[in-house]
């Protein structure tokens, strides 16, 4: 049910964002959520995020990213390939360098943003 409210109401707004010509920043909007966000954070170099995942570790949960889409899957017996948490994330990302760190049940996920996006200081000589 989640997933349904989550996927209509982005649906929603970007009808919304293109009825009135709108550009609102849309770099994270989860698709698909099963456990719960904790903290999110942009600065001027990316995204921090933490998402909450009882009793995973590093051996037992999976990351991909895959034509801006974020997916965090459990690789527990049992519930293997089961979703956990699902982001379409912006082209301002890079990719290449998504990070993740899992301690005490609490995922954290790093995503810089692209040097181009933060811009470059051009040296006058």
């Amino acid at each position: 049910m989640t997933n349904n409210v989550s996927l209509s109401l982005g649906k929603i707004l970007n009808d919304l964002d293109r009825s009135f010509n709108i550009d609102r920043v849309k770099d994270l909007w989860p698709t698909h959520q099963s456990s719960s966000f904790h903290d999110y954070v942009e600065t001027d170099d990316g995204y921090s995020f933490e998402i909450h995942v009882p009793s995973y570790n590093k051996k037992n949960i999976a990351i991909k990213c895959d034509k801006n889409i974020l997916t965090v899957t459990s690789n527990k017996k049992g519930e293997e390939g089961r979703e956990l948490q699902r982001f379409r994330i912006s082209d301002k990302v890079d990719t290449q360098k998504i990070s993740a760190k899992i301690v005490d049940g609490v995922l954290t996920l790093n995503l810089p943003k692209r040097l181009e996006e933060k811009g470059v200081e051009i040296k006058v000589e």
